[in-house]
Formats: C-alpha cells, sequence, structure tokens
C-alpha cells in the first residue's frame, strides 16, 4: 500500500511515537510500522503537533533510558563487567541524545582559568578529588 489516508497516518506515526516512548530506536519502530524513516521524517515535518508528538516521544525513551540504568547497575544477578558495559553505553547514548541534561563534561573554575575533566579516567577523577580533598583539609 503505498498512499494512506490521514487517519491511517496518523495512526501509523502514533503509533511509531509510542514505540519510541517505549525506548525503541525509530529504526526499529519504522521497520515495525512498515513504512521507510523518509516516509516518517515527511509525516512529522507536516505539522508542528507532529513535531511535537515526536519531540515527546524522544525525551520519553531518554527517560525511560536513564531509568534503565537504574535497574541494570542495581541488579545484582548481571555479571559486573557486562553491567558496567551496558551502563557506560546507555549513558554514552544519553549524553549525545540530550547533552545538556546527561552530557558528562566537567568543568571547573580554578582562577578564572576553565578545566576541562571529561577526559579522565574514573582513577584519574578520583585522583583529583583525593588532591582537592587534601587541599581543603578534609
Amino acid at each position: 500500500m503505498s498512499s494512506y489516508t490521514n487517519k491511517e497516518r496518523d495512526n501509523i506515526f502514533t503509533t511509531i511515537c509510542e514505540s519510541i516512548e517505549e525506548g525503541n530506536s525509530l529504526r526499529d519502530s519504522v521497520i515495525d510500522a512498515e513504512i521507510s524513516r523518509t516516509t516518517f521524517y515527511k509525516w512529522r515535518d507536516e505539522s508542528k503537533e507532529k513535531m511535537n508528538q515526536y519531540a515527546h516521544a524522544t525525551k520519553c525513551r531518554q527517560d525511560k533510558l536513564f531509568e534503565d540504568l537504574l535497574i541494570i547497575a542495581d541488579d545484582e544477578l548481571v555479571e559486573h563487567q557486562r553491567s558496567r558495559l551496558m551502563v557506560d553505553t546507555r549513558k554514552w547514548v544519553l549524553s549525545k541524545m540530550n547533552p545538556k541534561k546527561y552530557g558528562d563534561k566537567l568543568q571547573t573554575e580554578n582562577l578564572n582559568k576553565v578545566i576541562d575533566m571529561s577526559d579522565l579516567t574514573d582513577e584519574e577523577l578520583d585522583e583529583k578529588i583525593k588532591q582537592a580533598k587534601k587541599v581543603l583539609g578534609e
């Protein structure tokens, strides 16, 4: 079927957005709906309402991924290395989806000089924290 009624388009679009809200990718959602990504984008760009619906769906997906982080991190049945990989992957994805909310770039000011600590390993960051506590007398 190459053409859809407006009602069918709206129903398919809503189904895709609901799938995204549940944490699924756009790619998987359009495949399940049997339409192309291009078609989805055309439908999305038809109205501000659809753009808002899609934006809402992607924000819900971010929240779902964040909640998944907590579940995975607290799951004692998941082997530690696998759990860490799962958490780190989701953290990375979230930092790309919404860097303002989930980004891990840390900046600290020191006499008007900004120091970028985002490339530090966990061990290096722990060492910086120890040094700062030592300077502060803690």
